[in-house]
């Protein structure tokens, strides 16, 4: 995010310009997530929604997360293939384990050394985090899915769940695409001070709630941990100063967030059997349901509410802000802005060029070197004999060392690096053997 004056002039720019937000029953994905939108566009839950009610305002609405299984199995010839690469990445020689790397329709996955216990291998790439069974093992899933909710909001729900199937029939044949867990949320401003609300404003189906705080601020609520339905209330703006998740900022900016208000983000995590008992099995059943899911979240499942003379709870009113929260549908939006700054694991500008080059003002302070074009050939020349010396107890000198490093970022950057890394492989252990 670039904080420059400039930019914090264009920000407020926009906020004076923004259009008057609406509340039209935000009818985005009522069409958008059950197979298509009022023009026709493919589905997408990128939200929006800008709903207000004078006090609060709801900035987007989505499947933040999604996990699928895939009833199938894995070609024989896929799984000797992914045998070999998991054995290279079990391997202590790291050009061995750069090239634990399988590509699939144009995507690269790093095959990790390690499965679980249900599932034998684990390919990792940007967008999908892949568990596979054996082909042997009949009565398991040939795939289980973790879905980034950064690709969600970029591509759309309907059109990542297909790039995704693409990317399986590379690896097996399947059948039917169950939903083993989906997350769905809500981010919104609002003027209401949630940490003054008494316990009796929430009525929830869990008796389990946790309220938490950091540095002694209300930081959000948690209801149902560890059960097959849980939701959570928290702050998201403060969330994001640990995540790093900066670009959901310009996504709330799009939607008219004036960029200074804290947003808050109501999110529910339902697992399978909450699912099923919902009539959700499939992925197709929750595109045909997804928002009388959320209603059912907000509804019968958690409520914030007036508390008023009557013994029976039930009968208390919806609290205003829920009353917003809860007709919100789970919608479609701008999804330009997460292209220009999707965070895919590579570092950015900022952290290479300026991070990055600590080491050389570390050494321009020591060594007393006032500009850069001396201090860098100085650096160079230190840094390398640095590592020639050292190469007696390491076996590499600078160049040795950059590549090795270079070849296992790449590896976990998703980045192609070097031309031949079988030969740099043999180079490495015929150098280890040498020490």
């Amino acid at each position: 995010m670039n904080d420059s004056p400039r930019n914090q002039d264009s920000t407020k720019a926009r906020a004076r310009t923004a259009p008057e937000p609406r509340c039209d029953s935000v009818t985005a994905l009522a069409a958008s997530s059950l197979g298509s939108s009022p023009s026709g566009a493919p589905p997408s839950n990128t939200a929006p929604a800008n709903c207000m009610d004078g006090q609060n305002f709801v900035l987007r609405s989505a499947v933040d997360s999604l996990y699928l299984s895939f009833k199938g199995c894995l070609f024989e010839e896929v799984e000797q293939k992914l045998i070999e690469l998991k054995t290279l990445a079990q391997s202590d020689n790291p050009f061995e384990i750069a090239q634990a790397v399988i590509e699939l329709g144009g995507d690269r996955f790093a095959v990790l050394g390690r499965g679980t216990r249900n599932f034998f291998y684990i390919i990792k790439g940007n967008d999908f985090n892949i568990q596979l069974s054996k082909v042997s093992a009949e009565k398991m899933p040939m795939a289980y899915v973790q879905i980034s909710s950064e690709s969600l909001i970029l591509y759309g729900l309907l059109s990542t769940v297909q790039r995704l199937k693409s990317i399986l029939r590379l690896l097996g044949s399947f059948t039917t695409v169950n939903v083993s867990r989906v997350d769905i949320c809500c981010d919104f401003t609002t003027s209401v001070n949630l940490d003054e609300l008494s316990h009796d404003s929430w009525i929830s189906r869990s008796n389990k709630r946790h309220s938490y705080r950091e540095s002694g601020v209300f930081s959000g609520l948690v209801f149902g941990q560890g059960s097959p339905m849980s939701a959570r209330l928290y702050d998201k703006t403060l969330e994001i100063k640990k995540s790093k998740k900066d670009y959901m900022k310009d996504i709330w900016w799009g939607e008219g967030w004036d960029y200074q208000s804290k947003v808050w983000r109501l999110e529910f995590q339902i697992n399978r059997s909450v699912l099923v008992d919902q009539g959700i099995s499939s992925f197709d059943d929750l595109l045909a349901t997804s928002n009388t899911l959320w209603e059912y979240a907000t509804q019968n499942w958690l409520r914030l509410v007036l508390p008023g003379e009557d013994k029976t709870k039930s009968r208390w009113p919806n609290h205003p802000l829920w009353t917003l929260l809860h007709t919100v549908e789970l919608g479609s939006g701008n999804q330009e802005l997460l292209k220009r700054g999707r965070s895919t694991g590579i570092p950015g500008e900022r952290q290479r060029f300026i991070n990055g080059l600590a080491g050389i003002t570390s050494h321009m302070a020591i060594e007393n070197i006032e500009t850069f074009k001396d201090a860098y050939p100085s650096y160079f020349q230190a840094a390398k004999d640095f590592h020639l010396g050292n190469s007696v107890f390491t076996g590499e000198d600078i160049e040795a060392f950059c590549r090795r490093h270079a070849a296992l970022k790449a590896r976990k950057y998703h980045t192609k690096f070097g031309s031949d890394p079988v030969d740099t492989a043999e180079d490495y252990r015929k150098a280890k053997g040498r020490l």
